[in-house]
């Protein structure tokens, strides 16, 4: 399990199963969601320090690991590194997106229109060599 979205809800349950219960099986699992999430535990980064699950809402993905990882450092059960690291990697992950990370990501995004009709009118972006990874 990578991510947390519409599809994929197990880090959320995870998560809230924790918060409810303080259950060791279901912290052990949230820290190893975040833990994977982390630098340097797995998941991809970009050069700017943002975390990469796919080209499709790069920054929703990224916020909502955010979000899942900096609830779980208030968990009761975890341990301090984990909590301050878990913060730390929230923080890091708000600042790549209010920073020059979003003006790259948006100055080599492709924009559609895509008409449909009527008023249906969407606005759609492709990745354009978006990424590169070493």
């Amino acid at each position: 399990m990578e991510s947390f979205n519409w599809d994929q809800k197990h880090a959320g349950v995870q998560l809230l199963m924790a918060e409810l219960t303080n259950e060791p099986k279901y912290i052990a699992d949230i820290s190893t969601f975040c833990d994977y999430n982390m630098p340097h535990g797995g998941a991809k980064y970009t050069p700017g320090g943002l975390l990469f699950i796919e080209k499709w809402g790069v920054l929703r993905h990224s916020l909502n690991i955010a979000f899942i990882c900096l609830r779980a450092g208030t968990l009761m059960g975890m341990d301090a590194i984990r909590q301050s690291n878990y913060r730390k990697f929230a923080m890091s992950q708000v600042n790549s997106t209010t920073t020059k990370e979003v003006s790259r990501l948006i100055a080599k995004l492709h924009f559609i229109l895509v008409y449909r009709g009527g008023f249906d009118c969407r606005l759609q972006m492709q990745k354009k060599r978006l990424f590169s990874f070493s």
